[in-house]
Parts: C-alpha cells; sequence; structure tokens
C-alpha cells in the first residue's frame, strides 16, 4: 500500500480536485451494458439516511444519470429493518425516517429489489454489507496558517488517540460555520493509522483549507468542524479509486477503469456503513 505518498497525494489532489472538481463521476461502459449505480450511506448519525439509485451511462455521457424509481430498498443489522421511502420531490432518492442511527458494532445489509435495469421484463435484486466499526472520542483539533506547495492553506490538525487493536482508515470532511466544505468523495482526505496505530496523535494534519477557494479562507471567530469516520478498508480504496480515476493519468491515458465495489449482481457504487465523530474549535489566528 502506497502510504507513504498519502499524505502530499491527497493534498495534491486536494489542491486542484476542491477547485476544480464538483461532477459527479460516470464509469465508463459499453452504451449497451446498463447497470444499477447505487450510492448509499448508513452512519451512527441520527438523521434521514438515503441511497441513491440510478442507471448507468456511457463515460462520455454527459447528463445526469437517469434515476430508478419504485424499488424496494431496506437496511436491516439482523433484528430490525428499516424500509427507506422514495422521496417523491427527488426520484431515485430512498430515504429512512429521520429518527434513525447505525450502532458501533453492528453490521448493516442494504438490499434492493423490485428493479428492472436491463427492461427485459425480470426484476433483480442487489445487496451489500457493513459494519460499523468503533471510534472513539477525538480531543481537539488545531488550525495551522503556512504556505504549501506556494500555495496559502490552513492546515487542520488533529489531537486523538487511535485504538492499538484494530487497523483502522479514516476519511475527514470539514465544515465552516456549519455548512460542510468538502461535499463530494473527491474532496475528502483519506489516512490509514499504519504509523500511528495504538498512540496519541499530536497534531497529524488530516485536511485543509485553500486560499484560493473563497468559501473556505476561515476569518477570525468563525467556527471549524473537523468531522472524522472511520470507515472500511474496502471504503477507503473505493474514494482512493475514485479519486485516482477523477485526476486521470494525461490525455492519452484513455477512458477510466470502473472502480471496485461491495453490491452484488454487477451493480456499481457502494454501499458505506461507518462512525462518525466531530469536534470544533473557533478559529482565532
Amino acid at each position: 500500500m502506497k502510504r507513504k505518498v498519502k499524505l502530499i497525494g491527497a493534498f495534491t489532489a486536494a489542491i486542484f480536485l476542491l477547485t476544480y472538481c464538483t461532477e459527479r463521476i460516470n464509469i465508463d461502459l459499453p452504451s449497451t451494458y446498463t447497470r444499477l449505480v447505487v450510492e448509499g450511506y448508513f452512519t451512527t448519525d441520527t438523521m434521514a439516511h438515503t441511497v441513491k439509485l440510478s442507471r448507468s451511462a456511457d463515460y462520455f455521457y454527459n447528463k445526469p444519470l437517469e434515476p430508478v424509481s419504485g424499488a424496494l430498498v431496506t437496511i436491516a443489522d439482523g433484528s430490525i429493518t428499516y424500509l427507506l421511502k422514495e422521496d417523491p420531490d427527488s426520484a431515485g432518492l430512498y430515504k429512512t425516517e429521520p429518527d434513525v442511527f447505525g450502532v458501533q458494532g453492528h453490521t448493516y445489509t442494504l438490499h434492493i429489489s423490485n428493479v428492472d435495469i436491463n427492461g427485459d421484463g425480470t426484476t433483480e435484486e442487489y445487496s451489500a454489507t457493513g459494519p460499523i466499526h468503533y471510534l472513539g472520542y477525538p480531543d481537539s483539533i488545531q488550525i495551522v496558517e503556512r504556505e504549501m506547495f506556494y500555495t496559502k492553506v490552513w492546515e487542520i490538525r488533529l489531537f486523538a488517540t487511535d485504538p492499538a487493536e484494530t487497523r483502522d482508515y479514516y476519511m475527514f470532511r470539514v465544515y465552516k460555520n456549519g455548512t460542510l466544505l468538502q461535499d463530494t468523495l473527491n474532496e475528502v482526505f483519506l489516512l490509514d493509522d499504519e504509523y500511528f496505530n495504538g498512540v496519541y496523535s499530536m497534531g497529524v494534519p488530516v485536511q485543509y483549507l485553500v486560499a484560493r477557494k473563497q468559501d473556505e479562507v476561515p476569518k477570525p471567530g468563525d467556527r471549524i468542524t473537523l468531522e472524522i469516520a472511520n470507515i472500511t478498508k474496502e471504503y477507503f480504496f473505493f474514494i482512493d479509486q475514485v479519486i485516482d480515476m477523477s485526476r486521470g493519468t494525461g490525455p492519452f491515458s484513455g477512458q477510466p477503469a470502473n472502480v471496485s465495489t461491495n453490491l452484488t449482481n454487477g451493480a456499481m457504487g457502494f454501499f458505506a456503513t461507518y462512525p462518525v465523530r466531530r469536534v470544533s474549535r473557533i478559529y482565532n489566528p
């Protein structure tokens, strides 16, 4: 695993992707091969958790993907089953009730049925399973203004203890005054605990705010909140592949390869399950 360059690589991606990349990523497929695309999330937050269903399209198809309506969508942990209802105002978007939350240590299964993706008159079923790992409470964050790669940034540093018993994979996002600044997978910061497993981290860099993006520039009195998620290894590498694919490797590299998935029956995308913690600080330079 190329973790020695992950910090620099993720920041380099952030400089360009946070500034320029706001589009969803289409994964290339032959025009005659349509698949189900799933974007699903189930976390420890108490909220209406969502699963978005759509049909895949060609890589060069630059229109929104066609939503999949009328599906039967459930999330279950073996004892409780949640039925997700389609949003009447957003076709293909399925939601739990707003008082639903995931529990650390439980494993959740997404099940999708009553869909006919290829239009042959026969309905298909799809599923994905993922655990919610343990995540302790962070102590604090520090916000440090600095220059990196000739760009002014504000480095978010985390102070927290990493558990020694497990190998952990983290995803980080930042809110400013309650507004999420990284709202696509291209913009998150990934870090595993290879070099700090089981120790107290004294200010490890976990996210960056970039001066060239005006909505990220912190002002005195702004409330900066770091969101921490302990994600599965599979989801970690799924996001890593999405970021690599969105960068490309040059004008002659061809279309990107398909990314991995935890879904069955040829579906694309991911059903992500993870715990979430947040820690805030008022910015006073």
